[in-house]
């Protein structure tokens, strides 16, 4: 996964995510259409419904799972001899659903609060797709799930 450069190593898996991330973040936060600015039309994961699993996978997974990956490649590099997974992984995936679940539980209430609006505003988001009685269940589900991990 690793590519070395004149003595120093970058991880394709971190450029990627990396490079994600700050794609995700505009297409996110930059408006209606942000990414319309790039050539790519009409596209936001805000406004087409898309958040909620945008806010798990990169506030949860990849924040919360980027300090374990990069601490076993660190310590792969030092000792390759002894390399292999590392148990904290598993621990540190779990840990990485529950920051998800929770992160993505404040974009779900949220979202069932400005309902109304984002109707209005032409805002697709779980809570104007699926309705309350979804919202409310996918809210509690999110707060109760890490207390049952």
């Amino acid at each position: 996964l690793a590519v070395v450069f004149d003595d120093v190593t970058v991880d394709r898996w971190m450029v990627f995510m990396v490079l994600s991330s700050v794609f995700n973040a505009v297409a996110y936060t930059g408006g209606p259409y942000p990414l319309g600015y790039i050539g790519l039309g009409r596209v936001s994961i805000g406004y087409s419904g898309l958040g909620d699993i945008f806010v798990f996978l990169y506030f949860g997974l990849v924040a919360t799972l980027t300090v374990p990956y990069l601490t076993q490649n660190l310590s792969c590099e030092s000792a390759p001899a002894s390399c292999q997974t590392l148990p904290g992984l598993g621990f540190a995936f779990v840990a990485a659903v529950c920051v998800g679940c929770l992160g993505t539980a404040i974009i779900v209430v949220n979202n069932l609060r400005d309902r109304h609006t984002d109707i209005l505003a032409g805002k697709r988001t779980t809570a104007v797709r699926f309705g309350e009685r979804f919202s409310r269940i996918q809210y509690g589900v999110l707060v109760l799930l890490p207390y049952a991990m």
